[in-house]
């Protein structure tokens, strides 16, 4: 739970966010926020808040500022791609006649999809 001093800058910040894009919340819509927010510290939301007034030509939904504090969310390709060159390096590195042992539960899980 956020300190009444937390509560204060987040609402400061967020209050910058609403005038700078024109915009008024409802009070339904800013305790939405609020509380799809309230896992994440004072300073991750202002600090969230702060890159999309930078980077954001509109005004952020929740699931925005959420992706602005933990990151973009890496695509499956990517992933797969990750995943495939492991194992080709793994075989090139032991020769087509001895079998990768992965000790990681997710590459694990990759030889049991091949």
């Amino acid at each position: 739970m956020h300190s009444d001093n937390e509560k204060k800058k987040i609402a400061e910040a967020f209050t910058a966010l609403c005038e700078l894009h024109d915009k008024k919340i409802s009070p339904v819509a800013r305790k939405m926020y609020a509380e799809t927010l309230k896992g994440f510290s004072a300073d991750q939301i202002t600090m969230a808040i702060s890159q999309s007034i930078r980077e954001h030509k509109w005004f952020p939904k929740p699931a925005e500022l959420i992706e602005l504090i933990n990151g973009p969310t890496p695509q499956i390709e990517d992933i797969a791609e990750t995943q495939a060159n492991f194992v080709i390096s793994q075989v090139r590195k032991l020769g087509s006649w001895r079998t990768p042992v992965f000790v990681c539960f997710v590459h694990v899980l990759v030889i049991a999809t091949i």
